[in-house]
């Protein structure tokens, strides 16, 4: 997997935390994978990795980076959402605002908390 927004040579676990991460796959697709959708996605790729690269824990660093990439995701839309209350911060991309606002609803976080097994 090649990350074209920071190329840099990392764990293979954190671009694909990212990338399955609810946060990011709604962000531009309004699309929240499902668990079973997300194992497809994961056991086609361990196919396609084919022992060129050692995968023995991806699935364990899968649950780590999934759940910090959600409250990253989730606690910069708060900031900037918080940003764009004062009068005098125009609101430049309704698109982009609405989204913001969209992941604060207690809808997407009870989805949140589902999805990383967070309790409360």
């Amino acid at each position: 997997m090649i990350d074209w927004e920071k190329p840099l040579y990392g764990d293979i676990a954190q671009d694909l935390g990212h990338f399955l991460a609810p946060t990011t796959t709604f962000w531009k697709t309004d699309v929240i994978l499902e668990k079973e959708e997300e194992e497809q996605f994961l056991n086609r790729y361990l196919q396609a990795a084919d022992g060129r690269f050692d995968t023995s824990c991806l699935r364990e660093k899968l649950d780590l980076y999934i759940p910090i990439t959600c409250l990253r995701g989730v606690t910069w839309c708060a900031m900037a959402w918080v940003k764009y209350q004062n009068p005098d911060r125009p609101i430049r991309n309704r698109d982009t605002y609405q989204k913001i606002s969209s992941y604060l609803t207690e809808e997407f976080l009870t989805k949140i908390r589902q999805r990383i097994g967070a309790s409360n």
